[in-house]
């Protein structure tokens, strides 16, 4: 009898020394988010962000997000029209994404398609469907670590309804998707807003705005200066490498506006502590050695498929495909260049058309002299 009670008096203990450790582990660890923005298919960056969110997984909770521009900016996007991005973000297991405006380059519908596909609360609190007058994804999703919930509000710039037009009309040229029914700043504050009601302790801005000022007020300083209840704003757009901008909210309250470049130039580490103190840092990804194995696989394999897709010879050139000059500088947004015109040509010939515009942003890659020459039109 003595037996079976000394069982019940340990057993309780233990429960209660679990129950402690719990708490510990889940209340009072640092809380870690890693985020990246305008990834722009740097395919391989993925497996060394997961590496990283599993390291520091041992000794803190960690939250992993993006802030837009991942489906677009290399061949791997465009020969698939994201689909082998959105493969490799499946394995990542990110806790929030938000659109970029390149997101809409494939059209709504192929977006939607990809997305879809990504199990990961997508995130946006102005992207609107004018038909119904509803939002297409929900403002923001709050994550709960132990004691502490954690709401990540998702916006984009509405620059994308010029750059981008094409994805947010109908057959007859009607816009069915509209980025700005309100400011930008009044459609963040009320997201914020709901976001703070449903008991978030902490309000993360992730943001595809930038830090150029635009006329219609949307970048992220702007946004900052004019609400309040947001606690930093990770940010992305302009390709900025910012460790920590502070800037003052409505409330003269500092916020952080953070952005980390592109194509994984650096990881971005938000530090929170369980006292709620905030400090952010870069990681860059060259210095990265973790490497998370099931994402390398997967990465592994679409370079194999890209390689055997690509590897086709397409043309020689005996004289140097230019779109810089020979200070370096990149001439083919503002100039005409003979890779410019020879990637033109080849879609007139290959469609039959009598003339063929195309988008000078998407020739990105010199052939040298003499070389073969794979062009690189997105």
């Amino acid at each position: 009898m003595k037996r079976i009670v000394w069982i019940f008096v340990l057993a309780y203990v233990m429960l209660g020394y679990a129950g402690h450790v719990y708490s510990q582990s889940q209340g009072q660890r640092n809380i870690v988010v890693l985020y990246e923005n305008d990834v722009h298919c740097a395919m391989d960056g993925y497996a060394k962000l997961a590496g990283l969110r599993d390291a520091i997984a041992d000794t803190a909770d960690v939250f992993l997000v993006s802030n837009g521009d991942y489906v677009q900016g290399q061949t791997v996007g465009a020969i698939s029209k994201g689909q082998y991005v959105v493969d490799v973000m499946q394995a990542m297991g990110y806790d929030a994404v938000t659109l970029g405006n390149h997101e809409f380059d494939y059209g709504m519908e192929r977006m939607f398609e990809l997305l879809r596909q990504v199990p990961v609360p997508v995130v946006c609190c102005n992207l609107h469907d004018v038909r119904t007058g509803r939002l297409v994804y929900a403002p923001f999703v709050i994550k709960r670590m132990g004691n502490k919930r954690i709401a990540f509000v998702g916006v984009v710039t509405p620059t994308s309804m010029e750059d981008e037009a094409y994805a947010f009309k109908d057959e007859r040229d009607s816009i069915i998707y509209d980025l700005q029914v309100k400011d930008i700043p009044e459609l963040v504050q009320c997201a914020v807003d709901e976001a703070r009601k449903a008991g978030a302790d902490y309000v993360i801005l992730d943001s595809h705005l930038g830090e150029v000022p635009t006329a219609r007020h949307s970048d992220s300083h702007t946004v900052v200066a004019n609400t309040t209840g947001i606690d930093i704003v990770l940010d992305g757009h302009s390709h900025a490498v910012i460790v920590a901008d502070t800037v003052m909210n409505k409330a003269g309250k500092p916020v952080i506006v953070t952005q980390t470049g592109t194509k994984f130039a650096n990881i971005g580490k938000l530090l929170i502590t369980p006292e709620g103190k905030m400090s952010v840092s870069f990681i860059p990804v060259e210095r990265v050695m973790e490497r998370n194995a099931y994402v390398a696989e997967v990465v592994d394999s679409i370079n194999g498929m890209l390689n055997a897709q690509t590897s086709r010879m397409v043309c020689h050139s005996d004289v140097d495909l230019r779109i810089t000059d020979d200070q370096g500088n990149e001439i083919n947004r503002v100039a005409e260049t003979n890779a410019g015109d020879i990637v033109t040509d080849a879609f007139r010939l290959v469609t039959g058309s009598d003339i063929a515009v195309l988008n000078c942003g998407s020739i990105r890659n010199e052939g040298g002299e003499g070389q073969y020459y794979r062009c690189h039109a997105e």
